[in-house]
């Protein structure tokens, strides 16, 4: 009885193991796919311009204000402060 039990809990481990790096591969798939569609367009700041207010206005369903914004100052190698007149490159999904 023990046997069979045991059999049964390391199947189910098995099954429980494998679906789990399923749903990860299929994870990473969508994230890689987003990642390879995006572009980045050119932006000159406007006084009063925020990195976040930046990213809000091109922020859409499958990338968040905070994804923009982390890729924003990524890309531009800048933190929080920003000047009116600086060139920052802003990601965008290529359709």
């Amino acid at each position: 009885m023990k046997k069979t039990l045991k059999k049964q809990m390391a199947i189910l481990l098995t099954i429980l193991t494998i679906s789990l790096f399923g749903t990860i591969k299929i994870e990473n798939r969508k994230l890689l796919a987003n990642n390879n569609n995006i572009r980045y367009i050119e932006y000159k700041t406007k006084k009063g311009d925020s990195i976040e207010g930046i990213a809000k206005k091109y922020a859409t369903d499958t990338m968040s204000v905070e994804r923009i914004k982390t890729k924003i100052q990524i890309k531009n190698n800048i933190e929080e402060v920003i000047y009116p007149g600086d060139i920052l490159l802003i990601p965008t999904v290529a359709n």
